[in-house]
């Protein structure tokens, strides 16, 4: 299959980048006003806490460690007591998980798709997973 010309790059580029911007509007607009879920009240700035202190100790681990430290990055210049109740505080940890598993997951589809089968099928991988009501649920 030949490669497209650089306008088609242009193109297939901007669609991506569309896209991208659909799926992080639609996320961003399904979590914002939304409650902490049952869980989320037990780890809330559980990694801010434990690269503040240095220990896990107080810290419930209820699953692997990496998730407290992405949903803590946004808090962690912050001072004072964190509580899930917050909403600014809770979107913007749900933001720092989009942003760190849910768009390159996107960018990953996209571009095993493209390797397969080519650049109209990456793109079109990266719809279907863009607009995914599971990965809309689930990525924030």
């Amino acid at each position: 299959m030949p490669a497209p010309s650089p306008k088609a790059q242009l193109v297939l580029r901007a669609a991506a980048a569309a896209l991208v911007a659909c799926f992080l509007v639609l996320a961003v607009r399904h979590v914002y006003g939304q409650d902490a879920t049952y869980d989320e009240r037990f780890y809330f700035g559980a990694g801010r806490t434990i690269l503040r202190d240095g220990t896990w100790e107080g810290v419930i681990l209820l699953h692997p460690p990496l998730s407290y430290y992405v949903a803590s990055l946004p808090l962690l210049g912050t001072t004072g007591a964190l509580s899930a109740n917050d909403p600014r505080q809770l979107l913007l940890g749900r933001l720092a998980t989009l942003l760190v598993f849910g768009v390159p997951l996107l960018l990953t589809v996209r571009a095993w798709a493209q390797r397969l089968y080519g650049p109209a099928a990456g793109l079109f991988a990266l719809a279907l997973a863009a607009f995914s009501p599971t990965l809309l649920a689930h990525a924030p």
